[in-house]
């Protein structure tokens, strides 16, 4: 072992063998020296099989807690202690490491002064695959030696809960910087896993408790969860690394909006020039940019979608919809690349020779990379309403839906060579009427008609609910919409769209008021009415959220405890909550009932 070069800790469990065996490889391969911590009858196991692999013996571990012998962090930490090398690790056991050259590798070890470098994996269906899934869990982190004496025993053990979002939270805490890796480098293979999510729950509390003195959910989510999926130290070694050449092919006139986030690329091996559609795909680039007039892309775009390629024919960011400049919602890459067309390709870096003749349906060729709440790509909502509309070859639509939403495109829209042959609606009372000119037809009518291309979903707030009727009624290709979501809209939109859809929690007075006063005509789908704390009553409660899909829950003032326990888990967001008092405001400034 070089006692000077990185190291890696890990903790081999006996079984899986087989694909730790290349994990472990993988590492070695890349240039680490490798320990293992286990428990004394794992090692005597292990040892015959990992043969190059330094085990140590470690004095307790959790067996009597969790079951199985998982090592506890701090004892890992301990023992990294031990050794010379400046820069230390610690990574789960079944992941495979890969494109980290000898400069990534020293670039690696440089960001780590004084700085703790964490990655995300990227899970896999099978080893041979180049690109995966990124996973909002963490496997993998580096960091200067010097920062181990700044976690203590907090009882958290590799394999069980929030000990990677601790690794991370503490580093902030004391002040010192954690960086994410973007660059993909950390793979996993899918398998089951038998994950707790109130086990993690429970763990972040008692974190935000000894360190914050406040374990509420806003602390949870602001202290723990938002430096690990939102992290604002981002690096990738692609900027020290700029050897492959992108194209920016410009076809035709855009704005100065989108010229002007254009010239300010930081990644410079790229060249912005005029190109003829049918001329792109023979570029000698590595990667074409199409950018789609009205889209702003942050000076980072290039760089940080290099960095997530994978070397995949494709990358795709996620797309931030303004209103008035303001964020409207967030349309997630998977969406980008259902809409297909020029709006795919404003969003997207791809290999000259796959833009010739894009195939979406080989799902290995195309890589997503979500940056939390950073807009690497945003446009107006008008500007991206109208692209989804225009920018494939589809001619004629038909819009569902007879609200606002509709009469906004019909009004706003640019549709230079599309028609609008109908509009769809399910309530039987706009059948037979006109809306600008067009006429609206009962919903049941549609699967009679074939004359059209495809049908836009208008209705912001009931999207989900209209694609999965329409996906019984007409093919899956012929559906178009906006992939709006309210876990990705501010909270304002509460105030914006009218409920229907309520989970009613509590039996207070206010309560009883609201629900034989302002909601009486809504349909309250559920009714709960035990305290608000309580593993059983938030597991019941967890069940009644996935069962019913609700659009809002009203919930008593002093229940904050609840919803920060949902908002936690991940579960629901917090603009699905509004508070007894937070509705009668609402509806005190507004006369029309929810």
């Amino acid at each position: 072992m070089n006692e000077n070069g990185m190291l890696l800790a890990t903790s081999i469990a006996p079984h899986n063998i087989a694909n730790q065996i290349l994990s472990v490889q993988s590492w070695m391969d890349c240039g680490f020296n490798v320990i293992s911590c286990n428990a004394k009858d794992e090692i005597e196991q292990l040892s015959k099989v990992f043969t190059s692999v330094k085990f140590v013996e470690v004095k307790r571990d959790a067996r009597a807690e969790k079951g199985r012998p998982l090592v506890y962090v701090f004892d890992v930490l301990q023992e990294l202690k031990r050794y010379g090398a400046k820069v230390c690790g610690i990574i789960n056991s079944d992941i495979h490491l890969r494109n980290i050259s000898k400069d990534m590798h020293s670039f690696i070890e440089c960001e780590c002064n004084d700085s703790l470098v964490f990655s995300h994996r990227y899970d896999i269906d099978s080893i041979s695959d180049k690109i995966g899934e990124k996973y909002i869990g963490l496997d993998f982190f580096l960091f200067d030696k010097s920062m181990i004496d700044l976690y203590q025993d907090d009882g958290l053990v590799m394999g069980g809960a929030a000990w990677d979002y601790w690794m991370v939270f503490i580093a902030g805490h004391h002040g010192m910087t954690a960086k994410e890796l973007i660059d993909p480098i950390a793979f996993h293979i899918r398998h089951a896993q038998a994950w707790n999510d109130l086990e993690d729950l429970d763990a972040k509390r008692r974190i935000a408790g000894k360190y914050c003195g406040d374990f509420r959910a806003s602390t949870i989510i602001s202290k723990i969860n938002k430096p690990v999926i939102d992290s604002e130290n981002k690096i990738t070694y692609c900027d020290y690394a700029s050897n492959r050449k992108v194209l920016i092919a410009v076809n035709g006139e855009i704005c100065n909006d989108t010229m002007d986030s254009l010239l300010r690329q930081t990644y410079k091996n790229c060249i912005i020039s005029h190109y003829a559609a049918d001329a792109i795909g023979s570029s000698d680039a590595d990667y074409v940019l199409v950018p789609y007039d009205g889209m702003v892309y942050h000076e980072r775009f290039i760089t940080n979608m290099l960095a997530c390629s994978s070397d995949a024919e494709s990358v795709t960011t996620s797309l931030t919809v303004l209103s008035g400049g303001d964020l409207f919602f967030k349309v997630t890459a998977r969406h980008i690349k259902r809409l297909r067309g020029e709006i795919f390709c404003g969003c997207s870096l791809i290999m000259p020779r796959f833009l010739k003749q894009i195939d979406y349906e080989n799902t290995n060729a195309f890589h997503f990379a979500e940056f939390g709440n950073m807009d690497f790509a945003k446009m107006e909502y008008r500007d991206y309403a109208e692209a989804i509309i225009i920018s494939d070859d589809r001619k004629r639509f038909f819009l569902w839906g007879a609200g606002e939403n509709t009469r906004y495109i019909l009004d706003n829209m640019n549709l230079r060579h599309q028609e609008i042959v109908g509009i769809v609606d399910s309530d039987p009372a706009n059948t037979g009427k006109k809306i600008c000119g067009i006429p609206v037809i009962d919903a049941d009518a549609l699967g009679e008609a074939d004359n059209y291309d495809a049908v836009l979903v208008t209705p912001l707030r009931w999207e989900r609910e209209i694609c999965s009727r329409l996906e019984k009624r007409i093919p899956d290709e012929k559906i178009l919409s906006f992939g709006y979501s309210i876990n990705n809209a501010p909270a304002t939109m509460i105030e914006r769209y009218h409920f229907k859809d309520i989970i009613l929690v509590g039996n207070t007075e206010d309560c009883k008021a609201l629900k034989s006063g302002c909601l009486k005509n809504n349909c309250i789908i559920d009714e709960i009415d035990e305290t608000y704390v309580g593993s059983d009553v938030l597991r019941g409660f967890t069940e009644a959220i996935f069962h019913h899909q609700p659009n809002l829950i009203v919930i008593p003032d002093e229940a904050v405890d609840l919803k920060g326990k949902m908002e936690s888990l991940g579960l629901i967001y917090m603009e699905h909550f509004v508070t007894h008092s937070d509705i009668m405001g609402l509806l005190n400034r507004d006369s029309n009932p929810i």
